[in-house]
């Protein structure tokens, strides 16, 4: 379950810099870079439409509980 996890995470980011060409979290340094994953502070660029902008705001939730499970993401339109 772990490396579904993580795979799908990997995808995440992998998708967003693909489509974006940027990363969801930024940071100057390390440092900065976790205290922004940590605080869940992030913004998709407005050109990015639906379904994709429902499904990075899903997966990037900060709450677990609003987070996408893995079978939304599946089925994610």
């Amino acid at each position: 379950m772990f490396w579904n996890v993580l795979i799908s995470r990997y995808v995440l980011f992998l998708r967003y810099n693909i489509t974006t060409g940027l990363y969801p979290f930024e940071g100057e340094n390390v440092y900065k870079l976790f205290e922004n994953i940590g605080r869940g502070e992030f913004s998709i660029p407005s050109e990015i439409e639906n379904p994709l902008r429902g499904l990075l705001e899903g997966m990037l939730q900060k709450e677990p509980e609003k987070r996408l499970s893995l079978p939304q993401i599946r089925q994610h339109a």
